[in-house]
């Protein structure tokens, strides 16, 4: 009727939504009895729902993306750099958002279903552009989850894979998760710390420490040292022993500096001085 207001569609809420899905799916509902596998097959429906309110624009949602490029996997004890043509997919979170923002938590799930190839990604994020998080590992049927994401980077050993990025919580069996840099972890009630003599002329490995997932070990050339301290890791090749007598394998710290490093143990690094016996390192790993 001419002049009368036209109101507008209201949206579905989340909740509207999964009961439609519910009162559509009884059958399915009946028939499982495993509840997670009910809430996985219920949130995929949900997924592909062309009501669902993460549709809309303003939410991060890419369904079945395929690995561009084969990336084989670096020698062992090395690692690629951000930039490496390795990682064939770039997952342009704050750039593809309007307004720009970073996803406070982002799904990848991996649907490669090849028992004869490779189907693993290997998943970096960053919540800056500039600080990246260390390799995630998403194996075939497997889900992580990436928090502040800014951007995501993959990769695998085979091209093609598939995969899905989305917003959306997902219910999978092997679910995982993984905290980017800035993502806050459970703090600890205790910690190791110890005082190391640096060795010399010949470098030695640190104490064995595990460092838990999350956190780092810390080390800190003693502020009183006499010399520069020279630490290694086993990276690009051969023992960090090996490493730390060379230049171009190791870093310096000059008394007083600290380096905070992600390992998994404090074992695979060594420490050897510049010039002589008598200076230390401080270690400490939050347990």
């Amino acid at each position: 009727m001419a002049g009368q207001a036209v109101n507008p569609q209201k949206e579905p809420t989340l909740e509207e939504i999964l009961r439609k899905v519910i009162a559509e799916n009884t059958e399915l509902v009946n028939q499982h009895k495993d509840f997670q596998n009910v809430l996985t097959q219920l949130s995929n429906i949900a997924l592909h729902s062309a009501t669902s309110p993460r549709s809309a624009v303003g939410y991060y949602n890419k369904d079945q993306q395929t690995i561009q490029a084969a990336g084989a996997n670096p020698p062992v004890g090395t690692n690629y750099s951000p930039d490496d043509p390795a990682y064939s997919n770039h997952e342009l979170i704050y750039d593809s958002l309007h307004p720009h923002r970073n996803a406070p938590k982002v799904q990848i799930i991996n649907d490669g279903t090849s028992t004869t190839t490779d189907n693993t990604l290997y998943v970096i994020a960053s919540s800056n552009g500039g600080d990246w998080t260390p390799e995630a590992t998403i194996k075939t049927g497997e889900a992580r989850a990436f928090y502040n994401a800014w951007e995501l980077r993959l990769r695998s050993p085979t091209i093609g894979v598939p995969y899905r990025v989305t917003e959306w919580d997902i219910w999978l069996p092997y679910s995982k998760t993984i905290i980017s840099p800035t993502s806050p972890v459970a703090n600890r009630a205790l910690f190791t710390a110890q005082n190391v003599a640096v060795p010399f002329p010949v470098g030695a490995l640190l104490p064995s420490i595990t460092v838990p997932d999350g956190f780092s070990l810390v080390v800190t050339a003693n502020v009183n040292n006499t010399n520069q301290v020279y630490i290694a890791g086993p990276i690009p090749g051969g023992s960090a022993i090996a490493n730390v007598a060379v230049a171009a394998t190791r870093n310096t710290l000059k008394p007083g500096d600290v380096i905070k490093l992600y390992i998994t143990n404090a074992d695979i690094v060594a420490i050897l001085d510049s010039a002589g016996l008598g200076d230390t390192v401080d270690i400490l790993v939050e347990q």
